[in-house]
């Protein structure tokens, strides 16, 4: 995880299993917020339908992978959901699952056209963050959503439903680390329903998702206004950690340096608070604007490491060091980066491909290289500084990141397949 252990420990408890979020969260709605709409979508979605569904398409996808089962061996079922029975197919549980709780998906949709913002006042270590479990189920909901209506030849619908669930995705990476990385997993259910579905696209199809992809690539994140509020919750969960430094520290770390810590005197205590205050508000500024920066000058191949420290030093300003470097160290900066960086790359694959079926609708057939169907700034990988890859050969092409170091090459693992060169009839089809 990169996530600050102690935050994500505390952000990720008491999932709620009944109650309305929105009535937890907000209280009185203002109708003004579209945070409100994404809430209220999880309650009527509830927490306990759509992973019944779930289970029974992990079922029936490990039958037809498994071997003949032992007749000797008896096998239990999941709980049937409403609407399934053992027959039903995959489509047929998507089916289900989609008359079921897809209209929490259409409750959602209204929010973003709305201003976004996460109706807390304020942030602290008590608070928790329950509705983001359930925004990673919705963005599941979504996509199954989409699976239905592109079996129903619903394209344009289903095109407009993943385009919504990408908007979606970016307007929950608003409130601290922990809600950016939600948002950034949410945006891969959608890419992989794109990914799905990229040969059933029509040109108005491939114009759309280029059209989008570019406003969501132009939009910048609000990483300073995260990184202040991910701080001051961080700040003020100094004391708690000093008072319990298990809270934080690993089992090595808490041997080390945890009965030093709960010895210290009361002057040293707010000493201690101090060093520590000053250290991580520097490095949480530092970070928040080198990530505000172009992309291009993102630290994704920073090596650096944090400050060291003595296991024999147990003065406060070497203790200082040791708490910074835990909640928010050097590797925890780099992680968030390249999955920051692996987001923004893969929505720029996602125009691409778009353009790419443009091109073939407009021309009849594949391009041979990237310069036929993206300028010069869009074809330009801005983690690498070169163009993306596009590979054309035998009838298929390969369309791909170099990535950032530590990720190795990124793409939407799309293929063509059975396609001949030239002919206005052939579509790309994803890759089994």
């Amino acid at each position: 995880m990169v996530l600050t252990p102690l935050v994500a420990l505390l952000a990720l408890q008491g999932v709620p299993t009944d109650g309305s979020l929105l009535a937890k969260i907000v209280g009185i709605p203002t109708g003004r917020n579209g945070y409100e709409d994404y809430l209220r979508a999880c309650d009527l979605a509830g927490p306990d339908i759509w992973p019944m569904y779930e289970q029974w398409m992990g079922y029936k996808a490990s039958l037809a992978r498994a071997v003949p089962a032992d007749p000797d061996v008896e096998t239990t079922l999941p709980p049937l959901p409403p609407g399934v029975s053992v027959d039903s197919t995959d489509l047929g549980i998507k089916r289900a699952a989609n008359d079921r709780v897809g209209a929490a998906f259409d409750i959602l949709v209204l929010g973003n056209d709305k201003n976004v913002y996460d109706p807390r006042q304020d942030f602290n270590i008590e608070t928790t963050f329950p509705e983001l479990a359930r925004f990673k189920m919705l963005s599941k909901i979504g996509s199954n959503k989409a699976y239905v209506e592109f079996s129903e030849g619903k394209t344009s619908q289903a095109v407009r439903d993943l385009l919504d669930g990408l908007r979606f995705s970016r307007n929950v990476f608003n409130s601290v680390q922990i809600s950016s990385l939600v948002s950034i997993a949410m945006q891969a259910i959608f890419l992989a329903e794109f990914n799905r579905h990229l040969g059933q696209l029509s040109l108005n199809d491939a114009q759309t998702i280029d059209k989008t992809c570019q406003g969501l690539i132009e939009t910048p994140y609000p990483v300073i206004d995260m990184m202040k509020r991910e701080c001051t919750m961080t700040l003020n969960s100094i004391d708690k950690v000093i008072a319990d430094p298990k809270l934080l520290l690993s089992e090595e770390e808490d041997k080390l340096y945890g009965a030093a810590l709960k010895g210290l005197g009361g002057t040293e205590r707010q000493q201690l608070k101090d060093f520590v205050s000053q250290a991580l508000e520097q490095r949480y500024s530092d970070f928040a604007t080198k990530l505000s920066r172009a992309e291009s000058l993102w630290p994704v191949g920073d090596t650096s490491i944090d400050p060291p420290t003595s296991a024999a030093d147990k003065s406060v300003s070497n203790l200082a060091v040791v708490i910074a470097n835990c909640l928010q160290g050097k590797d925890l900066q780099h992680n968030f980066t390249k999955a920051m960086a692996k987001a923004r790359i893969q929505l720029r694959l996602l125009q691409l491909h778009a353009k790419v079926i443009e091109y073939h609708w407009q021309n009849s057939n594949w391009p041979t290289s990237i310069e036929q169907f993206a300028d010069a700034k869009t074809a330009r990988d801005p983690f690498t500084g070169d163009a993306f890859h596009y590979e054309f050969k035998d009838g298929s092409y390969r369309l791909y990141s170099t990535g950032v170091p530590g990720l190795g090459q990124i793409e939407l693992k799309y293929r063509m397949s059975s396609m001949r060169q030239g002919s206005g009839d052939d579509h790309p089809s994803p890759a089994r």
